[in-house]
């Protein structure tokens, strides 16, 4: 077995402390919950995810158990409990299970990355929480599975990260099978990662272009040891092609998630820094992202005893984005509770022409005379309109995102500068009263 076995489980029990992504001098909170309840899964679980198999309004839950070569599917009561496991035959070694509709009939289905037979076998809702038989399709590994629609048409595709474990040249890279809609995928192709043993990939758009990109973690657990992982940035095309791999240092690689942890609008990563040596870093990595698809530096903070997976969640309800990272060696998850500021970035309207006009915004932040200015989270989208004082008539915009007649629709991703104009028509005067003879 592979080291990726310890998914971020949130239904399993763990014990969780809070640690702040920066520093804070605020009291730590506290949460509870109440006597964990056990079910019955296969042998070895080692990944669960969650959807409405039988489309009754509740959470159910699916498991891979790579022990055994099934999926427990456990169908939810709505108060918490969970029927007994339901079980699917899968592929050789079940290491991550992920839920999609890849026949579009609106019924969620499961796919599975098996790591013992280099493929991934779906499973198709019926709609009722049980599932057709797995239909399996190879890949060049098993690792880990991702799902997006990689060459636009509507249809689910599937990147499987392809974990390199006899460490065979060129193996080191992402499958990525493209949708039939039907539920049955083409054959694999394969794309280099420029790491080594990938583990986990996940779809983000880190250039803002539009297209899904990946990002997979490369562990570099080789048979003589291990070295310092990385995290390598595949940027899409569009038509399911990716461009060639840009990799990015880490403290390690076992684990990728993708957020927006500054508020700017750009897709960061979080990396779980897993040391197969078990001696350190211990930490996750923060990679924040340009809008041209690069990362900054990684900043490191602080986890548990060889951070193995990492989940992203607001999970104190103040709109920034929390890290959950899963421990492996400690028996832990790490909690890191986000109290980034959010940069401001200050729009500036101008007025300009001959006339004369007010410019107001959607949120009645701006409301202009000549010139004014509102500040506004990076992300934010501001509406404004331009209304011409009598005997004025509006011209037109400059500085916009979009526009639409007398409306300007600016999104806020740096400081921004628009212009309304407005043009002063001369009153149209009587005709002169000819002299009395």
């Amino acid at each position: 077995m592979t080291r990726n076995s310890a998914k971020l489980l949130l239904l399993v029990a763990a014990t969780v402390f809070f640690s702040s992504a920066f520093p804070n001098p605020s009291p730590a909170q506290t949460v509870s919950f109440i006597t964990r309840v056990d079910y019955a899964a296969g042998t070895n679980p080692s990944s669960v995810a969650v959807g409405d198999f039988n489309r009754d309004g509740v959470p159910d839950v699916a498991v891979a158990n790579y022990g055994s070569n099934t999926v427990s599917v456990l169908l939810g009561n709505g108060d918490g409990t969970f029927q007994p496991a339901l079980t699917l035959a899968a592929d050789a070694n079940p290491e991550f299970v992920a839920v999609s509709d890849f026949n579009r009939d609106g019924v969620p289905d499961l796919v599975v990355a098996c790591s013992g037979s280099n493929s991934v076998s779906v499973f198709l809702g019926n709609g009722d929480g049980t599932f057709q038989p797995a239909r399996n399709f190879a890949a060049n590994g098993g690792q880990s599975v991702a799902v997006g629609d990689f060459n636009g048409d509507g249809v689910q595709d599937l990147a499987v990260a392809d974990y390199n474990l006899n460490n065979v040249p060129g193996s080191d890279t992402v499958s990525v099978l493209l949708g039939n809609g039907g539920g049955t995928f083409q054959p694999a192709r394969t794309f280099a990662t420029a790491g080594m043993n990938p583990v986990t990939v996940a779809v983000g758009d880190f250039n803002g272009d539009g297209r899904p990109d990946l990002a997979v973690t490369n562990s570099a657990n080789t048979s003589s040891g291990a070295v310092p992982g990385n995290v390598s940035v595949l940027l899409g095309n569009g038509d399911g092609t990716f461009q060639p791999a840009r990799t990015l240092a880490a403290n390690g690689g076992q684990s990728v998630a993708v957020g927006d942890f500054n508020g700017d609008g750009v897709s960061d990563l979080a990396v779980a820094n897993f040391d197969f040596n078990i001696q350190g870093p211990n930490t996750v990595s923060v990679l924040l992202g340009n809008p041209d698809g690069t990362f900054q530096a990684p900043l490191s903070f602080g986890a548990g005893t060889n951070p193995d997976s990492v989940a992203v969640g607001d999970f104190n309800g103040d709109g920034l984005q929390d890290l959950a990272v899963a421990n492996f060696n400690s028996n832990t998850v790490s909690v890191l509770i986000n109290n980034t500021v959010a940069a401001l970035n200050t729009l500036t309207v101008n007025k300009a022409g001959t006339g004369s006009g007010t410019v107001t915004s959607s949120d009645g932040g701006i409301n202009c005379g000549p010139t004014c200015l509102a500040s506004y989270t990076s992300g934010t989208t501001v509406t404004l309109t331009a209304t011409p004082a009598f005997g004025n008539v509006f011209t037109g915009w400059s500085g916009c995102d979009t526009v639409s007649g007398t409306t300007c629709t600016v999104t806020m991703s740096s400081a921004r500068s628009v212009t309304a104009s407005f043009l002063g028509i001369p009153p149209i005067l009587p005709p002169p009263i000819p002299p009395l003879l």
